[in-house]
């Protein structure tokens, strides 16, 4: 069990105050989600917002350490555990707004599929991908794995229902967030937000 460096840990408290947890017991909480797998992550840290994690971001690529993020911690496949640094995503990143009468919603990652779909159950909608573990999935997780479900088919899945996202980005030039719509229309939004994600890093 590895213990992150103390320049490491030194350098993350001083872009992320109060948010970093580095002790045994914290570590060997975060080391296991609903798979087999059991990584001992060298530290667990909460940003509480896109600048704290950007700065995280910098702190990361400056010591050549790896990030995983992880909200709900419900994947079988073992995508929520790490050796590196986790970044918990679900104790800040947890607001909903209901727009236009319920036909869209803004949603943190952080937030449960359940929990999203109780603020829209008064307007008689719901999300349209419906995963068996909505009480503990969050949209995040949703969001990274495509997830849809048994009643959802291919068209209520994750990707065909974004309508944009918001990245926090490490360029060569800055640290940027920025807001990309999907596209819907092509069938392909992941491809699409991978073309946004390559022009928006490119060298200039």
């Amino acid at each position: 069990m590895k213990p992150a460096d103390p320049s490491l840990l030194h350098a993350i408290e001083a872009v992320v105050p109060g948010g970093v947890r580095s002790r045994a017991v914290d570590r060997l909480a975060m080391a296991h989600d609903a798979s087999h797998y059991l990584l001992v992550p060298q530290a667990v840290v909460a940003p509480a917002d896109a600048g704290q994690l950007a700065g995280l971001l910098r702190v990361a690529a400056r010591h050549g350490v790896a990030l995983t993020f992880r909200s709900g911690g419900t994947s079988l496949s073992g995508q929520a555990v790490c050796g590196g640094v986790m970044v918990d995503t679900r104790r800040h990143f947890r607001e909903v707004e209901v727009l236009d009468g319920g036909a869209r919603v803004r949603v943190q990652p952080g937030v449960t599929v359940r929990q999203v779909n109780a603020r829209l159950a008064p307007y008689r909608r719901r999300l349209g991908p419906d995963p068996a573990s909505e009480s503990a999935c969050t949209v995040g997780g949703m969001v990274a794995n495509n997830s849809s479900g048994m009643a959802c088919g291919t068209e209520s899945n994750t990707y065909r229902t974004l309508e944009s996202l918001v990245l926090v980005l490490l360029s060569v030039s800055a640290n940027r967030t920025c807001e990309i719509g999907m596209s819907r229309a092509t069938g392909r939004p992941y491809r699409h937000l991978l073309e946004v994600v390559e022009e928006l890093t490119r060298p200039r």
